[in-house]
């Protein structure tokens, strides 16, 4: 296995692309067999430009990418400035589908069709690992990780939203030479070198856990029989200044992954965003759906809180494998970097603190996706 990183930012994508495509001729020696493009929004009216000529230029076999609010490699992230980032990688004995998810409605069903017919024999159920990039405005990832785990079973999803733009159709995604306005593109890698990841969430709960009494689509209406703002506020009433200010900045709402605990903790929790407060209907509007008997519990994040959870993971994670990590490949929240934490370069710098110096890329997407609980979520 051979695995390679490098970036170039700049304020001329001809150069950025030049360079970088310079860079990974000289530092990869070999055809890659998988090579991720991440490139700066402000660019994406060149991404068609720039993912044919490295396609032509590099040669990698299998080519993913998206535009990127802000860009990451090596041990940078790379806020407001233009760049690109790559990272391209052998993988020995790995066999790679690639493909692209596009999204209809058939009456009130949302569908997606483009993932591709797999021969079962070559492509046996419940192996390998998947990555996928999605454009926000017109992908449904949870009706894309049902229709792959129906086709491939619980195969771990990695990846993120594209970001950087604000309405439908801004976004780019990269699949080999082509750039893609919607939808959402993938790799599926069977065999090959081992593949593993984690998911660092970096919130904390306050209050107490409550069982979804009434709910309604991504609604919530009520909490152990009270409506959900009353309990809301009885939850805040019993919290500190410092902690009001948090949910000031962003409250979330962490659902309990595993009813038959007896008390619940942080990394027990699948934490979603609070969307919006509904006075009229009473209700809180979340970016998941919830079922009534579902046991939840507010959730607020802060620096000091996603620093430990990240640390604590990837520490984890470090002595469960003998195995040295050779590369990585980083998908951040677009809510972190100097958003979040005094210092710049905070998620990339602790991974490269810990594992070593890796071939690392990645971006700050728009919504992220990885496997809780052996469950893939966005």
């Amino acid at each position: 296995m051979k695995a390679f990183s490098c970036h170039c930012s700049s304020t001329k994508w001809e150069q950025a692309l030049e360079d970088v495509i310079r860079q990974v001729q000289q530092g990869m020696h070999v055809q890659p067999d998988l090579s991720f493009v991440f490139v700066s929004y402000e660019w994406r009216d060149k991404l068609e430009e720039i993912a044919l000529e490295f396609k032509k230029q590099v040669g990698s076999k299998h080519i993913l990418g998206c535009t990127a609010e802000t860009v990451v490699e090596g041990n940078l992230e790379l806020e407001s400035q233009t760049a690109i980032a790559i990272w391209s990688i052998t993988l020995p004995g790995a066999q790679f589908q690639t493909f692209h998810l596009e999204f209809g409605r058939i009456a009130n069903e949302i569908i997606c069709a483009g993932f591709p017919q797999l021969d079962q024999q070559r492509w046996p159920k419940e192996t390998g690992s998947l990555f996928m990039l999605g454009e926000p405005f017109s992908a449904a990832i949870d009706v894309a990780f049902k229709h792959i785990q129906r086709e491939v079973g619980d195969v771990p999803i990695y990846g993120g939203m594209a970001s950087g733009g604000y309405r439908p159709g801004q976004n780019r995604l990269i699949l080999n030479g082509q750039v893609i306005d919607s939808g959402a593109v993938g790799v599926l890698i069977q065999n090959g070198p081992r593949i593993r990841g984690i998911v660092s969430q970096g919130c904390r709960p306050i209050g107490k856990a409550y069982v979804v009494t009434k709910s309604k689509d991504n609604f919530i209406l009520e909490l152990g029989g009270i409506p959900v703002l009353e309990k809301l506020k009885e939850t805040l009433d019993n919290e500190s200044e410092q902690v009001k200010e948090l949910v000031r900045a962003g409250l979330h709402l962490g659902v309990v992954m595993n009813e038959y605990q007896e008390q619940f903790q942080r990394g027990d929790f699948l934490v979603t965003n609070v969307l919006g407060l509904d006075s009229e209907q009473q209700a809180l509007a979340i970016g998941n759906r919830v079922k009534v008997g579902q046991t939840v519990q507010f959730h607020v994040r802060d620096a000091e809180t996603a620093h430990e959870d990240l640390m604590e993971l990837l520490n984890k994670d470090i002595s469960g494998h003998p195995v040295k990590a050779e590369a990585a490949l980083l998908f951040s929240c677009n809510g972190r970097g100097t958003r979040m934490f005094k210092e710049q370069h905070h998620d990339a710098e602790c991974i490269q603190k810990l594992y070593g110096k890796l071939p690392l890329a990645g971006f700050f997407a728009a919504g992220e996706f990885g496997p809780v609980s052996k469950k893939n979520y966005i």
